[in-house]
């Protein structure tokens, strides 16, 4: 048997699994084994931190000689990958709470303004990725999160992801939790998880009995309830569906050893990004969000300076240039860009099946639903990654309180390939950055 037929294609296909791409060898006769590797896919990653960054955050020039703000210096290794969008604004959000920097982030939707509802959401951009990108994969999208008392006063949801009836999508903060979705099998055989998903479709199956029987009874606002009711039932039956149709599949073997708990600060946010690197590597998922920890930073803060620590709100209000809240809250923006300069470099070093680099395949965003204030307008926006087609190294400035947060959402499904022409208010993508 010839070197070239020992190449199995289990083994081709663990390689492409765990992104592990093999160099160009003489002994296969000089043909490249890469170069008839399917083109590695789309991906798509949103990273929200809450309130509003410092003054320290935006720079003063624009174009591609703009000086780095004293809170992005961490990325300076890595112009050529990410660009400043200054002037974003978040047009329809203006009416929700002054705090909410989260919840309409990824939707842009205008939460009191439906008809007899207090508050109603509408579906996220990563939810419509979802749709088309999740497709060939375990997981449509992962929607992750910091503890309930580090995200805390963004917003209401639990993570950034609202579904397409404006239901918030439960979020993920047990890291060790999330690595046993990923790669563990819950200790149960096919045949108990099958008995298992049975026994929730039989659970659905009684509900939908139950919201039937008074369904014809109902005033016309209680009806939009129950049609809404069983719209939910059906996004649930959908999710089951697509846990059974995965169900005889083996989950990927783990790329990282199974996480440690207690973790916190940015020891907890970098385990985080490892798991999503993971996720991706494996092609578990092709859309993750995350709705980043803010309060187990700052306790690092105090640590580190001796300075005492303020809330993550109170830092926000800091009463002039020279307060201890305001230093706080320019340590807090450096190490919200340290931490993404450490997800690009570990993104870049992972090789793709055609040689490219998971950073090139990925487009990933940093930043908060809020400008210095708990203003709308001017919001923080980094974004990383992208490849070729994604022009970096600029800062992007736009029309200041006309261009509209959604034109990026546009354009990063776009450029992921989604079907769309439009997004939430958005009257038109990038195309400055996006050639």
């Amino acid at each position: 048997m010839n070197l070239k037929s020992k190449l199995s294609r289990r083994h081709l296909l663990r390689g492409a699994g765990a992104t592990v791409a093999l160099p160009l060898l003489e002994s296969f006769g000089g043909s490249s084994v890469l170069a008839a590797s399917p083109a590695p896919p789309k991906r798509l990653v949103f990273l929200n931190f809450g309130y509003g960054p410092s003054e320290a955050w935006y720079p003063t020039e624009t174009g591609a000689n703009f000086a780095l703000t004293e809170a992005m210096q961490p990325l300076a290794k890595l112009r050529d990958s990410f660009s400043v969008i200054s002037n974003l604004t978040n047009v329809k959000a203006s009416g929700v709470g002054a705090h909410w920097g989260a919840t309409t982030w990824l939707t842009g939707a205008d939460v009191r303004r439906t008809p007899g509802r207090e508050f109603h959401n509408a579906i996220s951009c990563d939810q419509v990725a979802a749709a088309h990108l999740g497709k060939e994969v375990r997981y449509a999208s992962l929607a992750l999160t910091g503890t309930e008392q580090d995200v805390t006063g963004a917003g209401p949801g639990t993570s950034l992801s609202w579904d397409e009836l404006g239901n918030p999508v439960q979020g993920i903060s047990d890291q060790v939790a999330l690595f046993s979705q990923l790669f563990g099998d819950g200790g149960m055989t096919p045949a108990e998880r099958r008995h298992h998903l049975n026994r929730h479709r039989s659970v659905l199956d009684a509900v939908r009995a139950d919201a039937k029987s008074v369904s014809g009874v109902v005033g016309t606002r209680d009806r939009e309830k129950v049609d809404e009711y069983f719209e939910l039932i059906r996004n649930i039956e959908k999710r089951i569906a697509r846990d059974e149709e995965w169900l005889e599949r083996p989950k990927p073997e783990a790329p990282i050893s199974e996480p440690v708990a207690g973790l916190q600060g940015t020891e907890r946010v970098e385990l985080m990004f490892d798991l999503m690197l993971a996720a991706l590597r494996t092609d578990s998922t092709r859309v993750i969000t995350y709705r980043m920890p803010t309060n187990s930073l700052l306790d690092e803060f105090e640590a580190e300076t001796g300075i005492r620590r303020v809330g993550a709100h109170p830092m926000t209000h800091f009463g002039g240039k020279d307060s201890d809240a305001y230093q706080q809250l320019v340590w807090r923006d450096r190490k919200i860009c340290s931490l993404f300069a450490t997800l690009l470099e570990k993104m870049k070093a992972v090789e793709e099946a055609d040689g490219s680099r998971l950073l090139d395949n990925t487009l990933v965003v940093m930043g908060s639903g809020l400008h210095t204030g708990h203003k709308r307008q001017n919001l923080p926006i980094l974004l990383g990654g992208g490849g070729a087609s994604v022009t970096h190294g600029s800062n992007y400035s736009y029309t200041a309180n006309e261009s509209r947060l959604a034109n990026l959402w546009l354009s990063m499904l776009k450029w992921s390939g989604c079907p769309v022409d439009s997004f939430a208010d958005s009257d038109g993508p990038l195309t400055e950055m996006f050639g």
